[in-house]
C-alpha cells in the first residue's frame, strides 16, 4: 500500500484526471473494499456463556421468534442445536443485538472518515476491523457508551488488535 497514492494519481494524470477525480477513485475503493464486511461481522456471531453462535440471515430470524415466545411466557424454546431456557434466549438476542450495533455503527464512523479523508495512501488502508483516527473512535466509543454499550469489549475486533 505504500506510495499508493502516488502511483494512482500518476496513472489518472497521464489520462487527464484531476486530483479531485483520482481521491474520488481512492474512495470509491475504500468503500467497496469495507462493502459487505460490516454484515460478515455480524454473521461471524457472538459468544455466550462460552458457547458461540453465528448470527446468518436465517439464524438471526430463528433468534427473533424464539425472543418472541421468551417474551410471550416460554420458559424454554428450541434455538440452535437445542432446548434453550428463556434466560439464555434473552442473552444470546441482547449480545446479537449489541453486537449488531458495535458493527454497523462502526461501519457508519468507516463511512465518515472515508467521506473526508483526502490522503489516497490513508483511503487505501482503510478497512473494516482497522482503527478509526482518535477522534472517531472517541466519538464511536461516547455514542456506544450513550447506549450503554462497552466499547472496550469489542476493541480487538474494531482495531485489529
Amino acid at each position: 500500500v505504500a506510495h499508493y497514492g502516488e502511483y494512482l494519481k500518476q496513472a489518472m494524470e497521464a489520462g487527464g484526471a484531476s486530483a479531485a477525480e483520482y481521491i474520488s477513485v481512492a474512495r470509491n475503493a475504500a468503500l467497496e473494499r469495507i462493502s459487505g464486511k460490516c454484515s460478515a461481522a455480524i454473521y461471524s456471531g457472538i459468544t455466550v456463556n462460552g458457547k458461540h453462535y453465528t448470527l446468518s440471515k436465517n439464524e438471526q430470524d430463528a433468534l427473533a421468534i424464539a425472543q418472541t415466545k421468551v417474551d410471550k411466557g416460554a420458559t424454554a424454546v428450541l434455538y440452535g442445536d437445542g432446548l434453550k431456557d428463556a434466560a439464555t434466549i434473552t442473552a444470546i438476542s441482547a449480545a446479537a443485538y449489541e453486537w449488531g450495533v458495535v458493527c454497523t455503527t462502526y461501519y457508519a464512523y468507516l463511512k465518515q472518515y472515508i467521506a473526508v479523508e483526502t490522503d489516497v495512501d490513508k483511503l487505501a488502508a482503510i478497512d473494516f476491523g482497522k482503527a478509526l483516527p482518535d477522534s472517531y473512535m472517541q466519538q464511536l466509543a461516547a455514542l456506544l457508551n450513550s447506549a450503554g454499550i462497552d466499547i472496550t469489549k469489542y476493541a480487538a475486533a474494531l482495531t485489529g488488535g
